[in-house]
């Protein structure tokens, strides 16, 4: 008789988390400088999106909020797959509000998946958390109005559930497999602001062994845009009430052009990434060349190929 384990559902959930730790080389950094990515391109939906919204949606029908119900949510691109991938293998019907320019092909990635797609006039990585934007939110909050009864909202990018699994999963996969690779603690963390969640998760984890830690966000420079990251500035109000700016130790402002040329870079290593990923690593190495530091993590946060149908020469 078939066990849970032999549902490919509960193998689809197994896959996700526990990357893979690099050490990423870069020239002109010190001979003692060590830059450590975690590789969340292997999750099934192919980015990080897939730890928050696995555990959301497992949360969800544990405690019975899904029960006769499609979920609802605002997603950008990247969320958007990896809400796709595991409603399917949950059996969760699954109505999603997308930005109206989003690419055909990702349109297509998602609906394959089975997936309602309503498209809303938003723009991907609009200055809003995870493409949440007044016009997308308006648009659920008609059709949970309309009818309560048929949907559960997710709300991924403020969930509770979000910064949470990063604090749990994230932030302790990387403590272990630094002190695994180096017999050290990350001296600095950087990372982009999407949602917040993940930055927040991780710092929180990580402070928690090292007090001293360095928590940067890395930001665009100013005036000029990268997906999934968004300057902190006038964000405050937009933000989750768990996001807690006090945990930051400051900020690196990364040029698009930086960015692009670190993916570059990282691509004549076999690493294929997107935007936010390249300025991660750039902002990353930039801290270490400072020599202020010897230990310094970040994250690949996804792979670079659904960024080419949105213009981006990585």
């Amino acid at each position: 008789m078939p066990t849970d384990e032999d549902k490919p559902t509960s193998g689809l959930l197994r896959a996700v988390g526990n990357s893979p730790l690099l050490r990423v080389q870069l020239p002109g950094l010190p001979a003692e400088a060590r830059l450590y990515a975690k590789l969340e391109t292997g999750n099934p939906g192919g980015s990080i999106k897939d730890r928050p919204v696995a555990r959301l949606l497992l949360a969800a029908l544990e405690d019975g909020r899904l029960e006769g119900r499609r979920l609802l949510d605002v997603a950008g691109p990247a969320a958007a797959i990896s809400y796709a991938v595991h409603a399917a293998a949950l059996g969760v019907p699954l109505t999603l509000i997308l930005p109206a320019d989003i690419p055909r092909d990702l349109l297509d990635r998602i609906g394959s998946h089975g997936a309602e797609m309503i498209l809303a006039e938003l723009t991907i990585g609009e200055g809003r958390p995870a493409g949440l934007s007044n016009a997308g939110l308006a648009q659920a909050q008609r059709l949970m109005a309309e009818a309560p009864e048929r949907y559960f909202f997710g709300d991924l990018a403020g969930s509770e559930e979000s910064w949470q699994t990063h604090h749990d999963t994230t932030g302790h996969e990387i403590l272990t497999q630094v002190f695994e690779a180096s017999g050290t603690i990350p001296e600095a963390f950087v990372l982009g602001v999407g949602s917040g969640a993940t930055l927040m998760g991780v710092a929180r984890r990580l402070l928690r062994r090292r007090s001293d830690l360095a928590i940067l966000a890395v930001e665009p420079a100013p005036g000029e845009i990268l997906p999934g990251l968004l300057p902190l500035a006038g964000l405050e109000a937009q933000l989750p009430s768990w996001f807690d700016t006090s945990l930051l130790t400051g900020s690196i402002e990364v040029p698009t052009d930086d960015s692009l040329a670190t993916c570059r870079l990282l691509a004549r290593q076999g690493l294929w990434v997107g935007p936010s990923s390249g300025a991660h690593v750039f902002a990353a190495a930039s801290l270490l060349a400072s020599g202020r530091y010897q230990t310094v993590a970040t994250i690949l946060c996804d792979g670079g190929e659904r960024y080419l149908s949105r213009g981006w020469s990585l």
